[in-house]
């Protein structure tokens, strides 16, 4: 009993559709490259030679079908090849092209004895195979990093340019922006002129309020010089 019950379990798993559709001999690796079965391409490309019909109500098996099988290279990972790491993978990307009728026409082999007044014309269909090598490889480019840093530098400026015209022209901040990002000086030609530090002055300050370059004004202890006796004298005459 048990050694029937075993050569049914067998015979099931002989006959289960689900594992041999998945089974590794379909596709393998060898010293020659890689080697599928017709029948794996076509689970790949998601296409069925029985249950798929075209319009006229064929089914592929009789129409005929043509799938692409597309070797995919690349060696350009997020982040990773920033750092230089770019190994070089491939992957293959199997579909089918939606074609009616896949067949070719040829003459029979054994043609009549009054050939070639009389031909036999055969009509053959059948799973049309065609490979082709895709991907993209990258490496480093001094010419585009170059390009990338422009347009990212215009960019930016581009963004700093409508920001202002908007802040400046159309917000209803529009004083407080600009006093903000700019300062207005006043008439040079009606300031005064230290003598010690030549720094320009209001005509109502009465003593240098100069500071020297790169100082704050008001951590550092201004210049402090008098206004000249003929300039003072100038400011006061009406």
């Amino acid at each position: 009993g048990q050694t029937a019950l075993q050569a049914d379990a067998d015979a099931e798993q002989e006959l289960d559709p689900a594992g041999e559709w998945y089974s590794a001999k379909k596709e393998y690796s060898d010293n020659w490259g890689d080697v599928f079965t017709v029948g794996r391409l076509l689970q790949l490309a998601g296409a069925d030679l029985d249950l798929d019909r075209n319009m006229d109500g064929w089914t592929t098996r009789q129409a005929g079908t043509a799938l692409e099988v597309v070797a995919v290279y690349n060696n350009l990972y997020p982040i990773l090849s920033t750092f230089g790491y770019t190994p070089v993978k491939y992957h293959y990307q199997v579909n089918e092209l939606i074609l009616p009728y896949v067949s070719r026409a040829q003459l029979a082999k054994v043609q009549p004895a009054d050939y070639p007044k009389t031909r036999v014309s055969e009509v053959q269909y059948g799973v049309l195979i065609h490979f082709k090598v895709g991907g993209r490889f990258g490496f480093f480019s001094f010419v585009y990093l170059l390009l990338m840093l422009t347009a990212a530098f215009a960019l930016t400026a581009t963004a700093t340019t409508v920001t202002d015209l908007f802040y400046l022209y159309i917000s209803g901040q529009q004083a407080n922006f600009f006093h903000l990002k700019y300062e207005v000086s006043p008439d040079f030609s009606d300031m005064w002129e230290c003598g010690t530090c030549h720094f320009l002055n209001l005509k109502e300050h009465d003593t240098c309020r100069g500071v020297p370059k790169f100082m704050c004004p008001r951590t550092t202890p201004v210049c402090g010089a008098p206004r000249p006796v003929k300039q003072a004298e100038e400011a006061v005459t009406p």
